[in-house]
């Protein structure tokens, strides 16, 4: 399956990855969520499935972009002889298989979809 740059502004309406970078980051999308989807291979895909993985793969990208899958927040802080340890936030976490974070969107896209394994 191939995506533009074309789809991701005017149909997705995604404006955070810039064109220069969005072959990168869609590769690494595709990469990533392809070894989630069941069919198993990109030719058993309807029409309909396509369309959802598109959407998904848009999600995926502008979390691979953002960096959110290496983000990480401040736990302590010290000044002079004034400490202070947070508390971790309640933030819902990504999925990671294999080492790879999915974005928590596209992940529930596929999910409903019915295109996610259900060992996932």
């Amino acid at each position: 399956m191939s995506m533009d740059y074309g789809y991701y502004l005017n149909e997705f309406g995604g404006d955070l990855i810039p064109e220069g970078e969005f072959s990168r980051v869609f590769e690494e999308a595709r990469r990533i969520l392809l070894s989630l989807l069941f069919p198993l291979r990109e030719e058993d895909f309807s029409a309909q499935d396509e369309a959802i993985l598109r959407r998904a793969l848009c999600y995926q990208g502008e979390y691979i972009f953002s960096g959110k899958s290496a983000e990480v927040g401040v736990k302590s802080e010290k000044a002079g002889d004034y400490s202070v340890v947070y508390r971790e936030p309640d933030v819902k976490k990504a999925i990671s298989v294999f080492g790879a974070e999915v974005s928590p969107a596209a992940a529930h896209l596929l999910l409903a979809s019915g295109l996610l394994l259900r060992w996932v």
